[in-house]
């Protein structure tokens, strides 16, 4: 993309990111529709770079996956970056609480670790125990050589 094209890219995706990363996760108000069924499993098996990150065009996916470990603290300074980086305005992302990771397991037995927005984060302890099964939907910012960049906006115990 070049110029214009960037920047109206920039535009329509920041736009589209600050909409869903700052709507309240009340129930009823979160878009659950607008997140396609995505297979982390697949992800994980891409290549990766040897170094620096691929910037994707964002991807509003889906995951079934299984809670292997509640939000810790994690390094998201990249993370900040990118999603500034793919048109998220600075201002939105410097007050949106993003500061802890998730460990998952994937459908065939993969360890994954996703970023999760902390108001998320703190009501998973209270709503599913580790182990259960979780319906996971997130944005698929960016693949390093670590994994998938994708950030946790809501999730569902599957059976509740």
């Amino acid at each position: 993309m070049k110029g214009a094209s960037l920047w109206l890219y920039r535009l329509i995706y920041g736009a589209g990111l600050l909409t869903a990363l700052t709507l309240p996760v009340a129930a009823g108000a979160f878009n659950f529709a607008q997140y396609n069924s995505g297979d982390l499993d697949q992800i994980l098996a891409a290549p990766r770079p040897e170094s620096g990150v691929n910037l994707l065009s964002p991807q509003k996916l889906r995951f079934e996956v299984s809670l292997l470990s509640y939000a810790k603290s994690c390094n998201t300074k990249f993370l900040n970056r990118s999603m500034v980086m793919l048109g998220a305005p600075q201002q939105m992302v410097d007050t949106l609480p993003i500061s802890k990771c998730i460990q998952v397991k994937t459908e065939k037995g993969k360890n994954a670790t996703m970023y999760i927005q902390d108001k998320v984060a703190e009501s998973l302890p209270q709503e599913a125990p580790l182990g259960s099964a979780l319906n996971i939907f997130g944005d698929f910012l960016f693949l390093s050589k670590d994994g998938p960049g994708i950030l946790v906006n809501e999730f569902q115990v599957k059976g509740k």
